[in-house]
């Protein structure tokens, strides 16, 4: 405990001397990253007890966030580790967290339309600022005539969510109907949860995806959730061919409350000004002044209520 909390300090204190020098033009905050897999809960009653102990700390930490490998790690994991963060900021709003969760940028486990759920239930676990997103905002047809594999299990809890919101997402275009949702569900059952699935995305699938990407997109909206997009980490990562097929592009179509972000310009060779060019490459020049703004509103301490 004693080492991470000296790391910790460490940084606050280079950040309070950042801003010293810089006469009050630099805003450093830290964001710690929590383990996907395990041991969060402890990491995160870690970080409050510094908080607590220390001031320098509870000004500088202001976020918590869950990145990294997301295969295997379904939010629904963290619905009741969210409501502890949450509630805990409630109760003590001066240090106050907010939740970043890096979701749907990668799908070796799930299909594109698992992992538009898993957005959702992000979102709806309370999740203040999403990374990526990719699923939910590529185009459904870039999909076309690929396979992906998923597991019983994750087929069987994105069929549930597809039937628990039949007449919701129906609203936004092609669904398959509740008879043969149901069928899927019961010969699903007959198999091991771990057993793997082939999914291949005919016509029928894309036009499914794309209706749960526009009710995703709904909800989003709905909530003010905060996508931070990364335009170049999702041109390589998300193996996108052409700036016009950036997710971006369809956030601010549908006006969804957008920062742009760099993810890792040290990895990715880039900084937050090439990040906001592209918005003159997808059309959107316009919007450039009103981000630059919104990004001081989707900040940790403001989405927490903190500020």
């Amino acid at each position: 405990m004693e080492e991470k909390k000296q790391r910790i300090l460490v940084l606050c204190k280079g950040f309070q001397e950042g801003e010293d020098k810089s006469n009050g033009k630099i805003r450093a905050r830290l964001a710690m990253s929590l383990q996907r897999e395990s041991g969060y809960e402890e990491d995160y009653n870690l970080l409050k007890y510094l908080q607590k102990e220390n001031p320098l700390i509870q000004k500088y930490l202001v976020a918590i966030d869950f990145c990294h490998v997301e295969e295997g790690y379904p939010p629904s994991d963290k619905k009741d580790f969210f409501r502890i963060v949450l509630d805990d900021n409630k109760k003590n709003p001066a240090s106050a967290l907010a939740i970043l969760y890096h979701v749907a940028e990668s799908f070796t486990d799930k299909t594109p339309s698992s992992a538009v759920r898993w957005v959702i239930e992000a979102a709806e676990y309370g999740a203040h600022r999403l990374g990526h997103c990719l699923a939910l905002g590529l185009e459904a047809q870039s999909f076309h005539n690929i396979t992906f594999q998923e597991s019983v299990k994750e087929r069987l809890a994105q069929l549930e969510f597809l039937l628990s919101r039949h007449e919701d997402i129906a609203k936004f275009g092609y669904i398959p109907t509740e008879e043969n949702l149901e069928k899927e569900i019961q010969e699903l059952q007959k198999h091991k949860p771990e057993e793997k699935l082939s999914l291949y995305f005919n016509e029928e699938r894309v036009s499914e995806l794309h209706s749960i990407q526009e009710y995703g997109m709904r909800v989003l909206k709905d909530r003010k959730t905060v996508i931070e997009s990364c335009p170049t980490s999702n041109l390589f990562i998300g193996m996108i061919d052409n700036v016009e097929k950036l997710p971006l592009k369809r956030f601010l179509e549908n006006s969804l409350s957008v920062s742009i972000g760099t993810d890792d310009p040290g990895i990715f060779d880039t900084n937050i000004e090439n990040e906001f060019t592209y918005l003159k490459q997808i059309g959107f020049s316009e919007k450039h002044q009103e981000l630059r703004k919104c990004s001081f509103a989707y900040r940790s301490e403001v989405l927490s209520g903190r500020i």
